[in-house]
């Protein structure tokens, strides 16, 4: 749909634009926060400014790739040599401007929205309300910080949709900012590959579906179509580099975290089910299902000109990738994976598609506008209380001991609200509450003040980067094992880090004994003997010790003997 827009609407367009940056500001600021994993990244951009490439542990160790995004990484180190500012100063300003070009993409996805004419009267007031929900949502205000990649994939994600929804239907336009953007979100984290996978099928399909002959209409030739698809050939290109630097074709991470031979739907199922409590998405649930029951009684209109009737077809093929494609990547990390570590990251891209979808939905019902705002308003009223009651619980707390495994009870605060003869209608509170106490003593869904005050816990009692003197020894390297490796790592640039969780560990990752107890992230552990083969004082105590280079070698090479490799 062109855009058009009156001069009273671009003027509550630009008004309601500021109003968006102040108020997305004060959110990045309330929720600012660094993560410990963030300065797993950092500690690879800093290698690389000193010389030692993308590598955890320069040589003698051996080099392994466990940073989760190498698109990420190469921002922040091209940021760093242009600026001279280092990452931890750098990230969540990226992140800032990254989250308003997540805005943008939506505000625009609304804005080219086929709505029937009373609500296209009304769009700036729709935008309006759907921005106010996203920017009230916690999940979607805390990773607009912590020093990690989510911001950066939200934003390719988004931008991957409007590609594919908003541009012209099978034109270059559409297959090339689809191919850049999938390309960008395969290297921004592995599941980008998902939307690899779908590009590739659209890009078939056009190849497929061109009728007009070369050079006539809006629909590109076959070959133009192929070429359009050329930023793909990237994605086998950093492969065969990974293979190159690292010798492996999956990522580091991929054999410490995912290749554990399980599937934990008990814990992806609880991570979703807080997620749809938390932000009241039976609300939208509820839309849906009206929408669906509206659809299957009436049907699509009958289309008299064959032309409007295939270019129907063609959008309805569309929206079935789009969306299941989005359904994939859910499914994945709620049945397969089993959630993630931190708060609703995997999902933060969820509430602001899903604001869209509704207000799509909503002109399809063609409701009254008042209908469509009050809708959404109640929506996003209802997916407060929990949020926030949990932030007015959490937020002042300033301890480790304190925020530590932070499972903090919402309902009993909910609850006393409510009045007596209504105290029933708490039960999905207490619900909520049981499936967070659950996920949390299982490492998954650790809420954002926990991972604030860790990182201000490590700042406080760490000494600043460098300021430890490191001394090397003829013939030896500074090494030092350690779990929580993140912000270590990056006030000891000169020390080589056994990360005994195995995200940066070669051996450790491909180590086939866990630990008892199923903790997100944190089940890998070093095999008998491996600390000790570098020296008995690193199974023993936190301190640097002095490892001859030659003895490094040997303990990688028999310990990845014995793995198999």
């Amino acid at each position: 749909m062109h855009l058009q827009l009156s001069r009273r609407e671009r003027r509550n367009l630009l008004l309601l634009g500021l109003a968006t940056l102040l108020a997305l500001y004060a959110g990045w600021r309330l929720f600012w926060f660094l993560t410990d994993d963030a300065y797993i990244a950092f500690r690879y951009v800093s290698n690389s400014m000193l010389g030692h490439g993308y590598v955890w542990n320069p040589p003698p160790f051996r080099p392994v790739e466990g940073y989760t995004s190498f698109l990420w990484i190469l921002l922040l180190d091209g940021v760093w040599r242009l600026t001279g500012q280092p990452p931890p100063v750098t990230a969540n300003m990226l992140a800032l401007f990254l989250a308003a070009g997540t805005l943008l993409l939506g505000g625009l996805m609304i804005l080219r929205l086929e709505l029937p004419p009373q609500l296209r009267r009304n769009r700036v007031a729709l935008l309006g309300v759907v921005l106010l929900g996203v920017l009230s949502n916690r999940t979607f205000l805390a990773w607009t910080s912590s020093g990690l990649e989510t911001a950066l994939f939200n934003f390719l994600l988004i931008l991957w949709i409007w590609c594919a929804l908003c541009l012209p239907l099978l034109s270059r336009r559409w297959l090339l900012g689809m191919s850049a953007a999938a390309v960008l979100l395969d290297l921004t984290r592995p599941d980008g590959l998902l939307f690899v996978a779908a590009t590739l099928f659209l890009l078939l399909w056009a190849v497929l579906a061109r009728r007009q002959p070369a050079g006539l209409g809006d629909e590109p030739s076959r070959a133009a179509s192929l070429a359009a698809g050329a930023p793909l050939l990237l994605v086998p290109a950093h492969l065969l580099w990974r293979h190159g630097i690292y010798g492996a074709w999956l990522p580091n991470t991929y054999h410490a975290k995912a290749a554990l031979h399980r599937i934990w739907p008990a814990s992806g199922l609880r991570y979703l089910g807080s997620f749809v409590l938390e932000y009241a998405l039976w609300v939208w649930l509820a839309l849906a299902a009206w929408w669906a029951w509206r659809w299957l009684r009436t049907g699509d209109p009958r289309h008299a000109d064959p032309e409007d009737a295939r270019t129907a077809r063609r959008r309805r093929l569309l929206a079935v990738v789009v969306v299941g494609i989005l359904l994939a990547h859910l499914a994945y990390y709620t049945l397969v994976i089993g959630g993630d570590h931190f708060e609703y990251r995997v999902y933060s891209h969820l509430f602001l598609l899903l604001a869209v979808a509704a207000v799509w939905m909503l002109g399809r019902l063609r409701v009254h506008p008042r209908t469509a705002l009050a809708v959404l308003m109640a929506w996003f009223l209802l997916s407060w209380p929990i949020p926030w009651a949990h932030w007015v619980r959490t937020h002042r707390l300033a301890t480790r001991e304190e925020t530590r495994f932070l499972a903090m009870p919402v309902a009993p605060v909910l609850e006393a609200r409510l009045p007596r003869p209504l105290r029933w209608a708490a039960a999905p509170w207490r619900g909520f509450d049981r499936w967070q106490g659950w996920l949390i003593d299982h490492a998954v869904c650790m809420r954002h003040q926990e991972h604030k005050i860790f990182h201000e816990f490590l700042v406080r009692h760490t000494p600043a980067r460098g300021a430890t003197p490191v001394d090397s020894l003829p013939g030896c390297v500074p090494v030092r094992a350690a779990k929580e490796v993140g912000y270590l790592s990056w006030v000891l640039p000169g020390v080589d880090i056994i990360d005994m969780l195995g995200l940066n560990d070669w051996v450790i990752a491909r180590n086939p004994e866990l630990h008892e107890r199923h903790l997100m992230g944190h089940e890998r552990q070093a095999p008998p003997g491996y600390l000790e083969c570098f020296d008995p004082a690193l199974a023993t105590t936190p301190r640097i010790v002095q490892v001859p280079e030659e003895r490094v070698r040997e303990c990688e090479r028999r310990f990845a003997a014995s793995a198999g490799q």
